[in-house]
């Protein structure tokens, strides 16, 4: 089932050209794209089993079923509004897979204290977004209402990436802080990018 995922998000795409744009293109054109380092992960498939593979798409695609409260596994059913601990919710203001306003709507199934950070750009992009590239810009506030429009109609336009923000709202909310793993002195299984990621299923 590696193959299906990547096909099923492609078709989520909310426009022709963002769909099929490369497909449609004349190859008279000689267009080479631009390789993009936070694009190979579309090029990991999942592998996921045909049983989980359908059950994933028809309970949280189709049928919605995780947020009306509809799923249960190995007999315990998932009640999200039990869960009580502070979350931040992220979305990307150009996601054509999550639109923003479908994951602000999902600050309403949880309990807890929350905080909504929308970042601008896309579904990759806009998650992957290094701070020292100063790239794109974000919004981000604990003052929620039922309408995503007013909240960022409220909120203000932060420069750069949203990466701070979360890193600000993770030391407040967590434990002591342990000693950092120092990775140059571990043992390197293989160089870099892995052997794995050259695979083809």
């Amino acid at each position: 089932m590696g193959t299906n995922p990547p096909g099923v998000y492609t078709l989520k795409k909310g426009t022709i050209n963002l769909g099929y744009s490369r497909l449609t293109s004349p190859p008279t054109r000689n267009v080479l794209y631009p390789v993009k380092a936070e694009l190979y992960w579309n090029s990991d498939p999942t592998n996921l089993p045909a049983k989980m593979h359908s059950f994933y798409l028809r309970n949280m695609y189709l049928e919605n079923r995780l947020a009306e409260g509809g799923i249960n596994l190995l007999g315990t059913k998932i009640d999200l509004s039990k869960v009580d601990v502070p979350s931040f919710f992220l979305a990307a203001k150009d996601d054509h897979i999550a639109p923003w306003r479908s994951v602000y709507a999902g600050l309403g199934l949880l309990g807890g204290k929350k905080i909504f950070c929308l970042s601008a750009s896309g579904h990759v992009a806009g998650v992957v977004n290094p701070p020292h590239q100063n790239k794109y810009s974000y919004w981000s506030s604990s003052d929620v209402t039922d309408n995503p429009d007013e909240w960022l109609a409220n909120s203000t336009e932060n420069m750069g990436s949203w990466w701070g923000a979360w890193l600000d709202w993770q030391e407040r909310h967590s434990g002591d802080v342990i000693e950092e793993v120092t990775y140059a002195k571990l043992k390197q299984i293989e160089p870099a990018p892995g052997s794995y990621v050259k695979v083809s299923i």
